[in-house]
């Protein structure tokens, strides 16, 4: 059971960490995009605007999924003693 709660942990801070880093990488590649703004975007920079997005919020649902994992485990590990 503790194996099993520290991999969760380590799988949950390893996946908010490529969620943070993907942000990071939208931020850099693109610092003047406003997606509010920029409603007309040329197709080649819109399509690579939006695959970064899709792998951020990815990482971003299995982070959430794992640390809520995490918390489950965590719980049970500490109430039942095992």
């Amino acid at each position: 059971m503790t194996g099993a709660t520290v991999a969760i942990g380590i799988l949950a801070v390893v996946m908010s960490t490529l969620a943070t880093l993907s942000n990071l990488v939208i931020a850099r590649e693109f610092p003047a995009h406003d997606p509010r703004r920029d409603l007309y975007l040329p197709l080649d920079q819109s399509m690579r605007i939006s695959q970064y997005r899709q792998a951020a919020k990815l990482f971003y649902f299995q982070a959430l999924a794992l640390w809520g994992l995490f918390g489950v485990l965590l719980v049970v590990k500490l109430v039942l003693g095992l």
